[in-house]
């Protein structure tokens, strides 16, 4: 496949999956809004699925998870919804990590963050203890070559080129795009945040849900946050 073929598989599959994900959020139910984003997670799961050019990506390989992650509002609201059906101690564990983290990375610019290995608050033992809800920036990224991850880990100065699988990369594409058009479609937030911070704010502010489903800004003291009028143009 080709840049070409990977582009316009993209685009088809970002038309096609946005209608289905606008049909869900738009949906006169009382459903959780996780309810309907896993729904959307699954459909993308089976699409990478269907590639078959073998990936390094393996269970413990956790380079990726230092991260910068935008995250748009309904993948936020699910994160956090899912955070308060764990039992505890474990949910108040994880609510404690997401505002540390939250709180050190509010204080960083954008380009800042992104030369900094920040470990995600999800990160246990070396694995993703959200792993069934982790979103599309997360489920869409693979790598055909670990030891260009590593390099990117051990120097977050340098920038090497990853060695994506052209196939998973247009799923990665068309999904990315799909969730921001749904959300536009369905006059809700379609605004992508820093994750940490969003999740943070989800999880105390009983109102986030309700701002996401109206238009208006779900987390608003997010300032590391991006429009989708931005995320459209880059």
């Amino acid at each position: 496949m080709n840049i070409t073929q990977m582009m316009s598989e993209a685009t088809s599959l970002a038309q096609e999956e946005s209608e289905a994900l606008t049909r869900l959020l738009t949906a006169p139910t009382s459903e959780p809004v996780a309810q309907k984003v896993i729904a959307f997670y699954r459909r993308m799961d089976a699409r990478m699925g269907e590639a078959t050019e073998p990936i390094a990506c393996a269970a413990g390989c956790s380079y990726c998870c230092y991260y910068h992650v935008l995250v748009t509002g309904a993948e936020a609201i699910t994160l956090a919804e899912h955070v308060d059906r764990l039992p505890e101690p474990r949910r108040t564990e994880v609510r404690k990590a997401i505002e540390q983290t939250a709180t050190r990375v509010s204080a960083m610019a954008r380009e800042e963050y992104l030369r900094t290995n920040v470990p995600c608050a999800f990160l246990n033992g070396g694995r993703c203890s959200v792993y069934s809800v982790r979103p599309t920036a997360c489920r869409g990224f693979h790598s055909r070559d670990a030891s260009v991850c590593e390099e990117a880990f051990d120097n977050p100065l340098s920038d090497p080129p990853n060695q994506y699988d052209p196939a998973r990369e247009a799923v990665k594409i068309g999904f990315k795009n799909a969730v921001l058009a749904a959300q536009f479609r369905a006059g809700a937030d379609a605004t992508s945040y820093e994750m940490h911070g969003a999740v943070a704010e989800a999880l105390k502010n009983g109102s986030s849900t309700k701002r996401w489903r109206s238009g208006k800004l779900s987390f608003p003291t997010v300032k590391d946050r991006t429009s989708i009028e931005e995320m459209t143009q880059q």
